[in-house]
């Protein structure tokens, strides 16, 4: 929960919304990769689907013979097979017509057999392939295609009816050119035709191999989480900072004010603890009750543990928790000489509180600080909302009751 409470304060913090900025990073990242480094390329994959014999036979037996074409191709130490592979552009990008090398076409080698049929197409993904596709073969061994448009992921297969040296098994070697294609893949899908379902794939393994996947897995996403919000968390503390700035100029041009030691030590908290610090330190110099209870009996040497100094904004009939400084902070106003001290405690410098009043006035006529912001001492964590809630009732009832008081 702290975790979303802290996330939602960065969003209602930054101008840019906190998901705006996640989302403008991944984008931007994926725009990044896609202009500079991805490149769309062909690939062609022949894939072997299978490759069996049409007649098994373990072991001789007697006269058995087996005759094909007219010829005993037991005697010849042959078998029959059937093959059947697929062409499939497998890139992100088309091929077209042009792309090949009418000298070198491509296609494929059979190893270790010769064709006891001519190959025939027997499928297409579409049916401009399935029309114009034409097989050529060559030395009874060799088979060439003519060009063609073959787009990303189409494809068409090829069965083979082929006399196989025995205890062989015949593969097939790519042969030719296509232009962008370095090689052409063999991919003997057969051999892995048992493919494990989504389920399996994703929970096999014992125990060990489980838990192990488990934290790795767990670590890479809190890891990668991490990474991107506080690259966001940077982003927006860079452009929180530039806009602060801004603000400081525009302040100075309209005010006229000099930037002596005093108005620098006020932009630098503006700087450090945004418009919530501002207000923080204006009513810390403004309110004799407030420095009491915050700095009660902290007179002399380091402040060491205080109570959270919160910001509190009246949104309609709520208040909400604006933001809240600590121990840092109230030191910061004591070594800026913003926060005088003496044996009965802390007192303001005058000069300087007046300076910062002006230039909370400023942030609230730009609408950089909210127009009603009350300032408590709390001694709790303020980011609990019960807690806050509570407060917040209470500065509403004290509201209430100072208006009637003034009505009788």
């Amino acid at each position: 929960m702290a975790m979303f409470r802290k996330l939602k304060d960065l969003d209602s913090t930054f101008a840019w919304s906190f998901l705006g900025a996640v989302i403008t990073l991944i984008f931007g990242g994926i725009g990044i990769y896609a202009g500079f480094f991805y490149e769309r390329r062909p690939a062609i994959d022949i894939e072997i689907l299978s490759n069996t014999t049409v007649l098994d036979v373990h072991q001789r037996i007697g006269d058995l013979s087996i005759f094909y074409d007219g010829v005993d191709i037991t005697k010849h130490r042959k078998v029959l097979r059937i093959l059947l592979i697929r062409f499939v552009n497998s890139g992100n990008a088309d091929i077209l017509i042009n792309n090949f090398d009418s000298n070198d076409l491509p296609g494929y080698k059979l190893n270790y057999a010769q064709f006891a049929q001519r190959p025939e197409i027997v499928q297409a993904s579409n049916s401009y392939i399935r029309h114009n596709i034409q097989l050529t073969t060559q030395a009874s061994s060799v088979v060439r295609f003519a060009p063609i448009i073959l787009e990303s992921s189409e494809f068409f297969d090829i069965k083979m009816l082929v006399l196989a040296t025995e205890n062989r098994v015949p593969t097939i070697s790519p042969i030719g050119k296509v232009a962008g294609i370095l090689h052409m893949n063999i991919v003997p899908s057969y051999l892995n035709e048992r493919k494990e379902s989504l389920l399996v794939a994703a929970f096999s393994g014992h125990a060990v191999v489980q838990a192990t996947r488990i934290f790795g897995y767990t670590a890479l996403i809190v890891v990668l989480l991490a990474a991107l919000i506080a690259v966001v968390i940077g982003l927006n503390r860079l452009r929180a900072k530039l806009v602060s700035r801004i603000a400081v100029r525009k302040y100075i041009a309209s005010s006229g004010v000099a930037t002596d030691e005093d108005t620098k030590t006020i932009f630098r908290i503006f700087y450090r603890y945004g418009a919530t610090g501002i207000a923080i330190a204006k009513e810390l110099l403004a309110d004799e009750g407030l420095r009491r209870k915050a700095f009660e009996g902290k007179i002399t040497g380091d402040l060491g543990w205080l109570p959270w100094l919160v910001a509190l904004r009246k949104e309609e009939a709520h208040w909400t928790s604006f933001g809240s400084v600590g121990r840092k902070f109230a030191n910061e106003l004591i070594r800026s000489g913003l926060l005088l001290r003496d044996s009965n405690g802390y007192r303001p410098n005058v000069e300087v509180g007046a300076k910062i009043a002006d230039f909370a006035a400023y942030l609230k006529r730009t609408g950089k600080l909210p127009a009603e912001v009350t300032v408590e001492v709390y001694l709790d964590n303020p980011f609990v909302p019960d807690d806050i809630a509570r407060l917040g009732r209470r500065l509403t009832d004290e509201k209430i009751s100072k208006g009637a008081g003034k009505g009788s």
